[in-house]
Formats: C-alpha cells, structure tokens, sequence
C-alpha cells in the first residue's frame, strides 16, 4: 500500500504544505499502542466557541498539541492568493516575548517536533513535546496566535522561500503536471488556485495584508484545539480556558463561492519542455467531497485501481504491458468536491497507448464488479494503513483535525467500520456516477 496521504497532490498542496521540520526529532514516530477505549475522544467548547479536542493515551509520557483552523486558500481572493501559506510560515516568527526562533529551539531542547500545513479548507500547526511540558508549550503556541509580531524583515524572508518553493514547483515534472492537472480540474472554483500562490501576489503581501487576514480567520470560533497523549481533559479544559477564554469570538466573513459549470466533455490539454527524457501524465475525474458517503467507495475504488503493486494499474499496465515507469493514484476529497487522479511516467513515444491503458482499468471498474479477492484485500490494505498512522500521536491528531474541518468531525471513530461496509455493488455504481468525462494533462518532451 502507498504510505501516507498527499495534501492535495491534485491542487499543489503537495508541496512543503510542511514548513519547518526541527533536525532532533527523538519523539518522531514513536509507537504508541491502539486501545479501543482511545479512539474516543472528549470534545467541549469555550464560551468563546473554541473546541476543544481530547484523547487521553497514557501509554508513553508524550502529548502532541495543535492547532486547526478552517481557513485555507478557499477563504482567500485573486489578490492574496497565497496568503494564508504566508502566514503559516510567520506563526513562528516571533511575539514581543519570544523572538523569532525561541520557540523552535525550545521545542528541539525537549528532543520534540514542530511543524505546520496549509491545505484548501484548512491550517494546521501543531507540537509533539513531553507530557510534562504540556503547559509551557501551550502557554507559548497561544502567545504565537495572540500576539504575533508580524515583523516586515521576517515577512520579507519568508515570501522568498515561499518564492522558491514555487520554483520547484515548476521544475519537477510530476509537480507541475499535477498543478496543470488542477487548474483544469475546476473553472472558476478556488480549489485550482495553487495554494502557494502566485509569484505576483506573494511578492505583494504586506504585513498589513497578512495582519488583515489573520484577524478576519484565526478567531477562536473557527479553531480547533487538538491534544492527543499523556494529558488529563479536564487539565487541558482548564488551560486552554486560561491561555484563550479571553480571546473574542468574530462573526466570520460570508465565502461566496462562484458557480462551477458541468465538465461537458473530455478535457485534454498537452505542454512541452526542454530536457525530459520521459512524458508526464496527470490523468482522472472530478469526485465528491468529505461530505458526500461516496467517499468511502472511492477510498476502496483507489486502493484496488493503484494501491499496491497487486493493484490492477500496477499489474496490467506497468508490469505485464510495461507502459509505464511508474504510477500513483490519489483519491483526495475535500470539502466542496474532490478528484481521483493517476500521475504516470511513460516513454514519450507511447502516450496513446499509456492513456488508452489507464482509462481502460478506470472504465473496466464501471463495467464489471470486482471480485471478492481484490476488494477483501484493499479494506485489508486501508485497515493496516490506518492501523500504522494511529501508532503515531501525531497522526491520531491530524485525523481528528481533517474531519473536523470538512464538517464530518462526529464519524471520524467510524471509519474503518464505515470502510468495511463498501460492496462491490458500490464500487460499480460509484464508477459510473463519476468516470464519465477525463481529466488529462501531459507534459511532453520538446
């Protein structure tokens, strides 16, 4: 099975959504042993509508705290695109009590991890330190989000290496097939605005502009406080009262989103590029979101069309008709809507063939149920998956957050339950609602 989830391959969230890794990172994927009784978790709120998040694991004295906040790059305009990656990258940078970098070298003297992700419908920061630096390390996170210096030289830094990342962006093929991918996945939506930006409107942001835009979205009414570990709720209730119970809440500023036209046939669309030895393809179909049940079909879909090296992509196209260099096979739902999307390697010479190939094993899933085998083995497959990311506090944290923030928090404790009860009848029925018209982009060598 593929490890781990991309943030978004199909709108750029691939790239460093991650901003700052610390080099010591004892606590880094520390196993911590699954009990029934922990997957509940204990949620309450602030009077200032502040939720706040709880499991209790004692197995191991660590304690894993973040920060969810339902603002992304679908809460920003043309003229700030990029905006709220911007930020992400300053929460670090320093209050008039913790000069830039303080909070960094704390943490890493605790042997602990920091780390933050922008995504479309979300940002995230969040810490992994010893339990019993709980306390401290939350008093200084609030002084992060209440007081932030936003410090124009910092700033200045900052938008530069957000500047380069995008370079990179647009020198990795896979990448910039991917981005190309998204800009035709969605006309007007701003689900295909890149959530790094753009090179214009990060060169433009202010520290006005980004003070502007942290006191319209990082209100307590639209955050999430998440702890995961060797924690008491009722402590982290307490203190969380303490570092925010003054904060005001704010009515947030309406989203109105622009209306999306029906796909009305297939979309292809073809680039070129000096220097490639090789053709990149980013092939798929426009999905549902979070919201939608069908999801949990699709997860499944995913998993038999390119989830492991038995997978029938991975079989049929790489291996017995070899095609292909390599693929892979996102299933990523967001809130509004998602995609499915294949990212392929082939020889140039053989796009035809590679394109017939793949949409083939899409329409193949439309036409005919799967068998028992193969759809046994993929919930197999999702189950060990998950079963692995819960072995990580951070991980068990992350996923509470992402449901929390596409509106689905209270089935969160179901998934695999949820997971178990897709049939191949689904997979069928789910294949013809949404594989009807590709998505496809090809970056060629010139």
């Amino acid at each position: 099975m593929k490890k781990g989830i991309v943030f978004g391959i199909l709108f750029l969230v691939i790239v460093l959504a991650l901003i700052f890794v610390l080099q010591k990172t004892e606590f880094a994927g520390v196993d911590i042993p699954i009990e029934d009784s922990a997957r509940l978790f204990h949620t309450t709120k602030l009077d200032n509508g502040l939720t706040i998040t709880v499991k209790e694991i004692h197995t191991l004295p660590l304690v894993t705290i973040q920060f969810w906040v339902k603002t992304g790059s679908i809460n920003e305009n043309d003229a700030n695109r990029g905006i709220a990656h911007v930020f992400e990258h300053i929460w670090f940078k320093g209050t008039p009590s913790q000069p830039a970098g303080s909070f960094d070298r704390m943490v890493s003297s605790y042997g602990g991890k920091v780390n933050a992700m922008t995504a479309q419908d979300y940002t995230a920061f969040h810490v992994t330190v010893p339990s019993e630096k709980f306390k401290e390390t939350l008093k200084l996170m609030a002084d992060l989000f209440k007081n932030q210096l936003f410090d124009p030289v910092e700033i200045e830094k900052e938008k530069l290496v957000i500047l380069e990342e995008q370079k990179m962006i647009q020198n990795e093929p896979s990448m910039f097939a991917d981005e190309n991918f998204g800009l035709l996945l969605a006309e007007n939506h701003p689900y295909r605005h890149p959530i790094l930006g753009y090179t214009e409107t990060i060169s433009a942001t202010t520290p006005e502009s980004i003070k502007a835009f942290y006191e319209e979205w990082y209100v307590p009414n639209n955050m999430n406080l998440v702890v995961i570990g060797d924690v008491d709720k009722d402590i982290v209730a307490k203190e969380a009262q303490i570092r925010f119970g003054r904060m005001e809440s704010k009515d947030l500023p309406v989203v109105i989103l622009p209306d999306e036209p029906l796909q009305a046939g297939i979309k292809y669309e073809t680039k070129t590029r000096k220097g490639l030895g090789n053709s990149y393809a980013a092939l798929g179909y426009k999905t549902i979101g979070f919201q939608d049940d069908d999801w949990y079909v699709l997860r499944v879909l995913t998993q038999i069309l390119d989830g492991s090296e038995n997978s029938r992509i991975q079989k049929n196209v790489k291996t017995d008709k070899e095609l292909i260099s390599s693929s892979e096979t996102y299933f990523t739902p967001l809130k509004d809507f998602g995609a499915i999307e294949t990212l392929l390697v082939f020889d140039p010479l053989l796009e035809d063939e590679v394109i017939k190939a793949v949409l083939e094993e899409y329409n193949k899933l439309k036409k005919e149920r799967v068998s028992n085998a193969e759809l046994e083995s993929a919930k197999k497959q999702l189950f060990a998956g998950y079963a692995q990311d819960q072995e990580e506090l951070f991980q068990q944290g992350s996923s509470i957050g992402r449901w929390w923030a596409a509106g689905k928090f209270s089935r969160q404790p179901y998934y695999l339950e949820d997971i178990d009860k897709v049939s191949k009848d689904d997979i069928l029925n789910v294949a013809k609602k949404y594989f009807r018209q590709p998505i496809i982009f090809v970056l060629r060598p010139e």
